[in-house]
């Protein structure tokens, strides 16, 4: 009986080890990828130029608010492009507040996109609770038409 105890209780010491063990070597691996996703979430920004100011738009976005949609771009709203990529994919984005901030990543700029990115934003900026989807595709593309027009 004594040597089935004795077998248990090192069975079990065994065991404690073990989790200990395996507990410390997944903190360290967890140590690990962190600052494998810190290393490269660092090489992202420096290939991408984060630190540089934002380039404004202010006078080309105002051009092409007004030949999309003859009315001029809402007092306030601030248009500027972006030297980092979004980690998302997005070619833009658009915060409506006080003022209005729309931001053109260097996405659509690779993507020769920025026009209909401009367009697509504004679309979200003047209608703001209309969602992607037919209805909103239609929009953009009648404004982003109208641009090219007004450029002819």
């Amino acid at each position: 009986m004594k040597a089935i105890e004795r077998t248990e209780r090192h069975l079990a010491r065994l065991e404690a080890r073990y989790h200990k063990a395996h507990a410390e070597s997944m903190d360290a691996l967890r140590g690990i990828r962190t600052q494998r996703e810190i290393l490269r979430r660092q090489r992202i920004r420096l290939a991408h130029g984060k630190g540089r100011r934002p380039q404004s738009l202010q006078e080309p976005a105002r051009s092409l608010y007004r030949a999309a949609f003859n009315a001029p771009l809402p007092p306030g709203t601030k248009v500027v492009a972006s030297a980092l990529a979004s980690v998302r994919g997005w070619h833009g984005s658009c915060t409506r507040g006080r003022p209005a901030t729309i931001v053109l990543y260097n996405t659509a700029h690779r993507d020769r996109n920025e026009v209909s990115t401009l367009v697509h934003e504004f679309i979200h900026l003047r209608n703001p609770r209309l969602k992607h989807g037919a209805e909103f595709e239609r929009l953009v593309a009648a404004a982003v038409a109208r641009v090219w027009t007004a450029a002819e």
